[in-house]
């Protein structure tokens, strides 16, 4: 410490100690004049440059010379520590703390990380109080790795440490630069099919780029997006990370691959927010912006209850801030994942409002797809994944064959095991009661023309499909996964236990019986639809202050971190 407060004296009271070494060669750049005793040699700052107090404006500019040739690359390398010691004051998350002291230029001493900085406007306090850029850049390397107060509600990342060298070191100054103007975020998604995840964030990257931001996506390309449809698609290849099976050495190598892609896309991107969805881009951007000082932000889109632990251990390796559409999925990461409660954020999904549907169109659909004896018409938009629990709707259905044989159901989707659950459902004689239409472009059509909603999942975090129903006006039946209960009640459904057969037909059976019933739902449905908490704008508008809290630019109140109860 005592080696420290020295490095900084000449700068508080505007003296220059014999052969000191300056503030701004604490981390000993290349190039720097140096003697074999006191390394590189202290260039005192322009008498001119020192303001009130006797603190200096800026690092010091004197010439370096490191061979022939080489005073250009240490000029560069000068402008680039200035311009980090600017882009670090905008970076903070929480800097205020009242329960630091605060030294003045009188002490000589250097301020401790996160003293006096207010976020995205530089130090607060008067002239002098301490020296002209205090940071992380001024400390000795070993101390430099954590930076205090840098993390959401002034938490620690020391993963998050200030890049030292080269080409990273310039992608961080360059984010700090364009801060104030707008945001340049990164989505990464496993891969863009039909699905969920994919118009999530699609919808969610539409309405930032209307707001005036540049969003760019990576990942697998897909049915909806890929580089032919959007110019800001980077193709990664992480549906090779997440897949199952193969050897361990394989899917290693997949993930170093995919790293190493990420890697050079952020590079050249040079982003000031990296958002991923799911664990497989989490977990390879952890390894791709490692020491980039990017913040990242993951978001939890439901997961199998036994690997809920691993999700929590890759988002306290890659992420600072870890989304959750729900308050229940949110609960079970800190539980079980063991992920601290500060980093936590829940936000909901925005989801589009219904677009107009030709009635006669859906009078159609109906009667084709109820049939001659068909009087009751259930749907469900799956994939045909072990997830959306497609098994158990073929019992279901044999179920309610026990006692009424005028309702049909209707697949909306396609997935890898769907010739398996065809074949599944033929093997148990209701091939007939189920039709398996594919994929379809024409979800409200289908919703318009069915009479209830029901949802099989065995895991879900948020599920769009649910809150689309609810706009068509219908009725829902859903397993009682994830976040699934704070969207459905007895006053527009039911919500049923994961599995359980009986109750999911009992349930489909008592709609079924009671017309007044479905109809009183229906309107239950319309009107819960229309509440705040699933409007895009209202949720793509809490993202959009997220973002600009990880970038330091201004701290968002409203995006308070789950209840306490534990850290």
């Amino acid at each position: 410490m005592s080696r420290l407060r020295g490095l900084h004296r000449h700068q508080v009271a505007g003296a220059q100690p014999a052969r000191s070494r300056c503030a701004c060669r604490a981390r000993g750049g290349r190039g720097a004049p140096s003697d074999a005793k006191t390394g590189p040699v202290h260039r005192p700052p322009d008498p001119q440059a020192v303001g009130a107090g006797g603190a200096a404006s800026g690092p010091c500019d004197g010439p370096r010379a490191h061979g022939a040739g080489r005073l250009d690359a240490g000029a560069a390398r000068d402008r680039s520590r200035r311009c980090g010691a600017r882009c670090r004051l905008r970076r903070r998350h929480d800097a205020e703390d009242p329960g630091r002291d605060r030294p003045g230029a009188e002490t000589g001493r250097p301020r401790r990380h996160g003293d006096g900085y207010q976020p995205g406007r530089g130090r607060a306090g008067a002239a002098g109080d301490g020296p002209a850029h205090g940071d992380a850049h001024l400390l000795p390397r070993r101390a430099a790795r954590t930076v205090r107060g840098s993390g959401p509600r002034g938490g620690d990342y020391p993963h998050r440490s200030r890049p030292r060298q080269g080409l990273d070191l310039c992608l961080w100054h360059e984010a700090g630069r364009r801060r104030a103007e707008r945001v340049r975020i990164l989505q990464i998604g496993t891969e863009f099919g039909v699905g969920g995840i994919a118009r999530h964030v699609i919808d969610l990257t539409h309405w930032l780029r209307a707001a005036g931001h540049e969003v760019y996506f990576a990942g697998g390309p897909g049915a909806l997006l890929d580089e032919h449809r959007d110019a800001q698609f980077l193709t990664v290849p992480l549906a090779r990370v997440s897949a199952s099976g193969g050897s361990l050495p394989a899917r290693l190598a997949s993930l170093m691959r995919c790293a190493r892609i990420l890697r050079r896309h952020i590079r050249a991107l040079r982003p000031d927010v990296i958002h991923c969805h799911e664990s497989a881009p989490a977990l390879v951007t952890g390894i791709a912006a490692r020491g980039t000082g990017i913040p990242v932000a993951v978001t939890y889109h439901g997961s199998e209850p036994g690997r809920i632990r691993a999700f929590g251990r890759i988002c306290r390796f890659a992420a600072d801030i870890v989304i959750t559409p729900a308050q229940r999925c949110a609960e079970e990461l800190h539980a079980i994942g063991g992920i601290p409660r500060a980093r936590l954020r829940v936000i909901g999904l925005g989801v589009r409002p219904a677009p107009a549907v030709d009635a006669g169109e859906v009078a159609a659909l109906r009667a084709e797809l109820l049939g001659k004896e068909g009087r009751l018409l259930v749907l469900l938009l799956s994939r045909a994944s072990y997830q959306k629990g497609l098994d158990i709707l073929i019992e279901v259905v044999g179920e309610i064959l026990k006692t009424r044989r005028d309702m049909r159901f209707v697949v909306a989707g396609i997935g890898p095991l769907f010739d398996e659950v065809r074949a599944q459902a033929r093997a148990a004689g209701v091939a007939e009661y189920v039709n398996f239409i594919g994929e379809t472009h024409r979800p409200y059509a289908y919703l318009h023309a069915a009479d209830i909603y029901l949802l099989t999942s065995r895991w879900e975090a948020l599920p769009i499909s649910i809150v689309e129903a609810f706009r068509a006006g219908r009725p829902v039946i859903a397993s009682d996964a994830g976040g699934v209960g704070e969207l459905v009640d007895d006053s527009v459904g039911a919500v049923t236990p994961v599995g359980d057969v009986a109750a999911c037909a009992q349930a489909l059976l008592r709609l079924a019986d009671d017309p007044a019933l479905r109809a009183r739902m229906s309107a239950a449905a319309l009107e819960r639809a229309r509440e705040d908490r699933f409007s895009p704008d209202v949720i793509h508008a809490r993202f959009e202050r997220l973002y600009a809290e990880m970038t330091g630019a201004a701290p968002d109140p409203s995006a308070a971190p789950a209840p306490a109860g534990g850290s």
